[in-house]
């Protein structure tokens, strides 16, 4: 039988990762009890701190406490918890103990962590060429997707982006699925050159990696003729039909990014609005058409075309019906910036329509920190007062200018 201290160390590490998010500051832990307020059971941000370390002095926690976590993990109380736990451990003494959101596949995600905080990048390599993963496992698919970004955003590290983009394992969870948007001093862009491009031949793969360093550098200002001949070679080659739902919203932007470029793009801009307005139809989940629709939109905005948007009828209405019937299962940065976009709509038409805007978890965003900002607080300017109006601005352009994300400056007087 385990003691109560190990106990409480398992049940404190699989709260971690239920929220895919370490507890380390007091912020996590505001963000902990918001999470656990969801399922209408309360503990403080105070207690949480202490639990974990964080506010001093730590203590005992109340069993009432031990239930709550308990119960948001989806046990009866803490001595359930406890009895379950027990019994795996008697039932797996000669094994690796997983923790709740890892298989029996002799994969362990602390074994990951450690590896990496290491720097022992052939064992990283070789735990996830060595994970028999299955895509139905989100939970711990974008676990080890969000611990390898976080990871290696912070030491990015050739040795292991190069090992990563050898991996089929290492290209899914890192270079396809965590997607780091912000592209701190470009590593993320630089390593898809030079790495990820050399080790794949997939067509929809390549329209993934050009269209994302096209619109990445576009958005940051510094796009070139070369990225837009890439894309276009490749584009010429995708079928929409047999791609993924992210390969397509991709293709939509930089379609319309290309024809700005070439000054094209008022005399297109209609069928583009057309073309988007009837693939997003075709897909039955939100979060599929929710991306279908944020990224030509956010395309769109930033050649200042949010007055054709604002007059199509029938894209206003798709994109209404979206929130108004969706369940938001998978949050993402497109429901940010549809979001964003019903604000302005509603703002824009003088409407007297009452709204609070939602704000998604922040593990929401590991990957696109900067975007999920800018959004925010172009929204925090429309329900602002005319003085704080002015704050915020100054402060919003210097912010979007130095991040690129200027496209939401474009929504604001």
């Amino acid at each position: 039988m385990e003691s109560q201290n190990i106990l409480l160390d398992k049940l404190l590490r699989q709260v971690e990762i239920s929220i895919q998010r370490n507890v380390v500051s007091f912020s996590d832990a505001k963000f902990l009890s918001e999470e656990i307020a969801k399922k209408k059971l309360f503990v403080s941000p105070h207690t949480i701190g202490r639990l974990y370390g964080i506010v001093k002095p730590s203590r005992k926690p109340y069993k009432e406490t031990l239930n709550i976590l308990s119960q948001f993990l989806n046990y009866l109380n803490w001595e359930d918890y406890s009895k379950i736990e027990n019994n795996k451990s008697l039932a797996k003494q000669a094994e690796i103990k997983y923790l709740r959101s890892e298989d029996e596949n002799a994969f362990s995600l602390s074994f990951l962590e450690l590896a990496l905080i290491n720097s022992d990048f052939d064992t990283v390599n070789k735990i996830l060429n060595d994970l028999k993963f299955t895509t139905d496992e989100y939970s711990v698919f974008y676990t080890i997707s969000n611990l390898l970004g976080s990871y290696i955003r912070k030491n990015p590290s050739h040795v292991l982006l190069r090992l990563l983009a050898k991996s089929q394992n290492g290209r899914a969870f890192f270079y396809e699925c965590f997607v780091d948007e912000d592209n701190p001093n470009s590593y993320y862009s630089s390593a898809i050159e030079k790495y990820y491009l050399k080790n794949i031949a997939d067509n929809n793969k390549k329209i993934f990696a050009y269209s994302y360093l096209l619109s990445n550098r576009f958005y940051k200002g510094f796009a070139n003729n070369i990225d837009i001949v890439n894309f276009k070679k490749n584009a010429s080659k995708i079928k929409i039909d047999t791609s993924h739902f992210h390969e397509i919203s991709r293709l939509l932007e930089c379609n319309i990014i290309v024809d700005g470029f070439e000054n094209k793009l008022q005399d297109t801009i209609s069928n583009h609005i057309d073309k988007v307005i009837s693939i997003a139809n075709d897909y039955t989940y939100d979060f599929q058409s929710s991306w279908i629709l944020a990224r030509p939109i956010r395309a769109m905005i930033h050649f200042g075309f949010a007055k054709e948007l604002l007059n199509h009828e029938k894209l206003n209405n798709t994109v209404d019906n979206l929130f108004k019937n969706a369940s938001f299962e998978f949050e993402s940065i497109a429901i940010y910036i549809l979001q964003l976009y019903c604000v302005f709509k509603i703002n824009s038409n003088g409407s007297n329509e009452k709204t609070k805007p939602m704000r998604l978890a922040f593990k929401s965003f590991l990957n696109n920190e900067n975007e999920r900002l800018a959004i925010e607080f172009v929204i925090s300017y429309f329900y602002a007062t005319e003085k704080n109006k002015i704050l915020i601005k100054n402060k919003l352009v210097d912010f979007c200018d130095r991040n690129g994300y200027s496209w939401v400056l474009k929504l604001i007087k």
